[in-house]
C-alpha cells in the first residue's frame, strides 16, 4: 500500500472515530441536560414557591387584602357571635325554679295588695241624697256622710206639723223620727268625756207605731243598734 493511501486510511480513521466521538459526547450531553433541566428547574419552581410565601408572611399586608380579610372573616365572627347572644338570650328568658318562685312571691303579694286595695276601693257606699229607714243601711249612711238621711226629721220639727206621737204618716208622709238626744241614763252605752248620743227609728216608714228598733250614734262615730227599745245594744261601727 502506498504511503498515500495509509495517510488517508489514518485520517479516515482518525475522523471516523472522532465524529463516533463526538456522537457519543453528544448523546451524552444529551442525557445528562434532562437531569441538569429537572435539577434547576424543580428547585427554582421551589424557591419560587418558598420565595413567594415568605414574601406574603414578610411584605406588610396592604390595605385592600386586610379588608377583603375581615370582609372574608367577619360573617363567622358574627354568626358565631350571634349564636352565644342567642344561647346567652334563650338561657336568659328560661326561668330557674328560684326566679318562678321569686316571681310567684312577688306576684302572690301584689296580688294580695291589690286585693287590699280593692276591699278598700270597694267598701259598700250608699247615695247622700237616698232615703233609708232599714238598720243596715242607716247605719252605713250615718258611717259615711256622720249624719241621718234627709228623710229624718227631729221630734220638734215634726211637733210643728201637729204630730203628738206616734205615726207620722199622717203630718209628713214618708219621714221617720230621728236626730234627737239620747241622754244614756241607763249607762249601757260607754260613756267618755265630750261624747255625745243621738238617736233615730228604724223600719218605721208607713207604719202605725214608732215600733221598738232605735239606732243610737255618738259624734266621735259609734253607731249602735238597739230591737228591743234601749234593753239591749250592738255595736255596728267604731270603737269604744
Amino acid at each position: 500500500m502506498s504511503e498515500n493511501k495509509k495517510m488517508k486510511y489514518l485520517l479516515l480513521r482518525v475522523m471516523l472515530a472522532a465524529l463516533i466521538t463526538v456522537g457519543t459526547l453528544g448523546g451524552c450531553g444529551k442525557k445528562q441536560q434532562i437531569p441538569a433541566k429537572e435539577y434547576v428547574n424543580v428547585p427554582a419552581a421551589s424557591m419560587e414557591s418558598s420565595s413567594a410565601s415568605s414574601t406574603t408572611e414578610t411584605e406588610p399586608v396592604t390595605s385592600i387584602e386586610a379588608s377583603s380579610a375581615v370582609n372574608i372573616d367577619e360573617p363567622e365572627a358574627e354568626s358565631s357571635t350571634d349564636s352565644s347572644e342567642n344561647s346567652s338570650e334563650a338561657e336568659k328568658s328560661v326561668p330557674s325554679d328560684e326566679a318562678s318562685t321569686d316571681f310567684t312571691t312577688v306576684f302572690n303579694e301584689e296580688e294580695y295588695t291589690v286585693s287590699e286595695d280593692k276591699s278598700y276601693v270597694e267598701e259598700p257606699t250608699i247615695d247622700e241624697y237616698g232615703t233609708y229607714t232599714t238598720k243596715d243601711d242607716v247605719a252605713l249612711y250615718i258611717h259615711i256622710y256622720g249624719k241621718l238621711p234627709s228623710n229624718f226629721i227631729t221630734k220638734k220639727e215634726a211637733k210643728k206639723l201637729g204630730w203628738s206621737g206616734g205615726s207620722l204618716e199622717e203630718y209628713a208622709p214618708g219621714k221617720s223620727i230621728g236626730g234627737d238626744y239620747f241622754g244614756n241614763y241607763e249607762g249601757l252605752l260607754p260613756k267618755k268625756k265630750g261624747r255625745e248620743y243621738h238617736e233615730c227609728d228604724i223600719d218605721t216608714r208607713g207604719k202605725k207605731k214608732r215600733g221598738a228598733k232605735r239606732i243610737i250614734y255618738s259624734n266621735d262615730e259609734l253607731i249602735y243598734y238597739t230591737p228591743d227599745h234601749y234593753e239591749s245594744f250592738e255595736l255596728l261601727y267604731g270603737e269604744p
